[in-house]
């Protein structure tokens, strides 16, 4: 998980930590963005595990779902 790595350490410099979990057959799909850097991979549970106790950890916010702007007010 280079990848992840390399986002951690980036995300210690941003003010927002913005990530989504969902469940799937081979484990989780995990998105995290920092600043404008972002994380999408499917992680087994033991990693899984460990990622969510940093997202606690470092206060990143849970995205429930998004809305475009072009309707967000309708």
């Amino acid at each position: 998980m280079a990848d992840l790595d390399d986002l951690k350490e980036h995300a210690k410099y941003c003010r927002y930590i913005l990530y989504k979990i969902d469940e799937v057959a081979n484990g989780f799909r995990v998105r995290v963005k920092a600043g404008s850097y972002g994380f999408d991979g499917i992680v087994k549970k033991e990693d899984f595990d460990a990622i969510l106790a940093w997202l606690e950890q470092i206060d990143a916010k849970m995205v429930k779902g998004s809305v475009s702007d072009d309707v967000f007010f309708v």
